[in-house]
């Protein structure tokens, strides 16, 4: 290969480099204003996904449910008169919103509705100091993380990791499923907890995955 060739094959292998970044950070910043449109912040990868999903589990970031096992009572921020503390969510800490739980005061919380375990779980994982506030863009974070690191066959179905099968989609709302008691299990219709009602049917999940996924992939 001579001199003017390599020279040209060089600079066309950096072109494509640039050009598939250059692709890559518009997709990425499309994502973003698409979160924020839905009403997220710029930390939720997965808008389209959750906003179906999170429809029968909460309205917003302030929500929770309470008890030992969530099952005393519920409260919907600008919605319900009456709570079981003081705050909102997102002007309480993670210590707080913790200590709360372990008093039965709360139980599920927030936008992705994160029971004690689950919660301490991804804020271990993303090393998030426990004196940070349980802001939105807390939130959004380890609501993405649920998907991510928790759930990673979800992840894997909208980031294209595995081919665009029935069986992968089904495998992927089975594990929404197992996370979000709202949506029904697909292999049996039903929630995947017995003791609750789900109210975001299998089929629906799975349109909001191929929803998610063509805006990804």
């Amino acid at each position: 290969m001579n001199k003017y060739w390599k020279f040209a094959t060089i600079s066309l292998a950096s072109f494509a480099l640039t050009a598939l970044i250059a692709t890559r950070r518009k997709g990425t910043s499309s994502q973003k204003a698409k979160a924020r449109a839905m009403g997220y912040t710029k930390y939720q990868k997965y808008p389209i996904f959750m906003d179906a999903i999170l429809k029968g589990e909460s309205r917003g970031y302030n929500d929770y449910n309470w008890g030992c096992k969530g099952t005393s009572g519920s409260f919907l921020y600008g919605r319900t008169k009456t709570g079981t503390i003081p705050k909102k969510l997102t002007d309480l800490t993670i210590t707080e919103i913790q200590s709360y739980q372990s008093a039965c005061k709360l139980y599920a919380v927030g936008r992705y509705q994160m029971i004690p375990s689950t919660l301490q779980a991804m804020v271990t994982a993303l090393r998030i100091s426990k004196n940070s506030k349980f802001t939105e863009e807390i939130q959004d974070r380890l609501g993405t993380a649920l998907v991510d690191i928790k759930r990673k066959e979800i992840s894997e179905y909208l980031n294209g990791k595995v081919d665009d099968t029935e069986a992968n989609l089904t495998r992927a709302v089975y594990y929404t499923a197992k996370e979000w008691s709202s949506v029904a299990n697909p292999y049996t219709g039903v929630s995947y907890y017995s003791s609750d009602r789900a109210s975001t049917s299998a089929d629906s999940a799975k349109k909001a995955l191929r929803e998610q996924r063509k805006a990804i992939v």
